[in-house]
């Protein structure tokens, strides 16, 4: 079921034209050459029926900060427009991978399949 709507939301996000995959993925590290989305679960709260997701949008700093904002702009939008709820944090310079970031948190409601 979670796999399941970690999927809907990266297919949300490529329609839109954000690349977007799985938040911490197996195997070779990738390098980022424009911005793209990475998706996680952040927590599942089975007694409310809502799942919280993580959607960090990465960009590279040789295309400025603007781009990030604008791609994250875009990014809550397209979940808004799906009936999930959106929250923004800060963007924040990652040293390490020489991107920007922008985390978006995504609320989406869960409704036990009746299979």
């Amino acid at each position: 079921m979670v796999y399941g709507l970690l999927e809907e939301l990266r297919a949300l996000l490529e329609k839109a034209g954000i690349p977007a995959g799985e938040e911490y993925p197996a195997g070779e590290r990738v390098e980022i050459i424009g911005p793209v989305a990475a998706v996680g679960l952040r927590e599942l709260d089975c007694a409310n029926a809502v799942a919280r997701f993580s959607v960090r949008i990465l960009s590279p700093r040789i295309l400025g900060g603007w781009c990030c904002q604008h791609k994250a702009a875009l990014a809550a939008q397209t979940l808004h427009r799906a009936g999930m709820g959106c929250a923004s944090e800060e963007m924040e310079y990652l040293t390490g991978s020489d991107c920007f970031c922008i985390s978006l948190t995504v609320s989406r409601p869960v409704y036990e399949s009746a299979e």
